[in-house]
């Protein structure tokens, strides 16, 4: 703790700086060395767990056995897994105060929650009662409100394509999901991955995989979404390619394209007010306009862009 506690710090306030004091606990916001700090606690909270693991009367969760797993730990996230019973809770539990008793951190139970999943409610009640934990609600109600003015596929188009260039939720959950099926794919060496393998695929090649009908919902999605990307894969490699896999690129292959729309339409509904009262000038005017918007999707094909310009020019003639 030598890097935290000698450090001197002193206040600025008007400009000016004031007095000098140490440094007893905590990084300053956006020092770089908060990761590693954070990184070598949590890892003391790793091998704790780990050692629960071990104990006979600990018991895992159902899907998490065979490898081991009661714990995962992302950034200042922690999930913990194992069987709904009271012992295993407090195997946990106990882990926590020996975590705290070492490192000073302690377990903010206002923002933690626990889940169960076909657990009896007097259990529930008991492991409740004992951690001092919330449960987490499920379930809810969905909100239904009128049609839009508008369709959302046409709002989903790209900009060039006369949309708005807004990206299709479904669409874009999808492309994200997209990033699991190229893990399975790539065989990558992924915790996940081996779960996954072991728990449902159980060796199957993933072309040709099905879904029990007794598997989890965000499997079945997961599955689903394989089958919608088959048709990228040649080989296993993403669109027959080494390439990795990137959610924008399976959106883009998601979606439908659409023909582009010429700016050229619009810009004659703006000239059309202006022509309400032309002269030879005006008319010389519009002629460079419709040549300068010509140019941005004719420019390959001058006889295109002349031929274009007259059309325009005979249009002109009945404002």
């Amino acid at each position: 703790m030598t890097c935290v506690t000698s450090p001197t710090y002193s206040l600025s306030l008007n400009g000016s700086s004031f007095g000098f004091f140490h440094g007893k606990r905590g990084l300053r916001q956006g020092d770089p060395l908060s990761p590693l700090l954070f990184t070598l606690c949590m890892e003391y909270l790793s091998r704790i767990l780990k050692v629960v693991g071990q104990q006979n009367d600990f018991k895992f969760h159902p899907l998490c056995g065979h490898i081991k797993l009661n714990h995962l730990l992302f950034a200042d996230d922690l999930l913990l897994f194992s069987k709904g019973n009271a012992v295993s809770i407090m195997w946990i539990l106990r882990a926590f105060a020996t975590f705290s008793a070492a490192s000073g951190l302690c377990l903010n139970k206002d923002k933690s929650e626990i889940f169960f999943n076909g657990v009896h409610s007097q259990t529930i009640g008991d492991i409740l009662q004992v951690s001092g934990f919330r449960e987490f609600p499920m379930g809810g109600q969905d909100s239904y409100y009128r049609a839009p003015a508008v369709s959302w596929d046409r709002c989903c188009i790209s900009k060039k394509e006369g949309g708005l260039g807004i990206k299709d939720p479904k669409t874009w959950n999808k492309a994200l999901f997209g990033k699991y099926v190229w893990w399975i794919a790539s065989k990558k060496d992924h915790l996940w991955v081996k779960w996954i393998n072991h728990v449902y695929m159980k060796g199957t090649h993933w072309t040709s995989y099905s879904p029990p009908n007794d598997c989890r919902w965000s499997w079945k999605q997961i599955a689903h979404t394989m089958e919608t990307f088959k048709a990228a894969y040649v080989s296993d490699n993403w669109l027959g390619t080494s390439a990795n896999y990137t959610p924008k690129e399976g959106y883009i292959w998601l979606r439908p394209s659409h023909p582009q729309v010429l700016t050229a339409i619009f810009v004659m509904m703006s000239l059309k007010i202006i022509c309400i009262s032309s002269t030879n000038v005006i008319s010389v005017i519009v002629k460079q306009a419709i040549r300068d918007v010509s140019k941005r999707f004719w420019s390959r094909n001058k006889s295109a862009i002349n031929s274009n310009e007259d059309a325009w020019l005979q249009r002109l003639k009945t404002l």
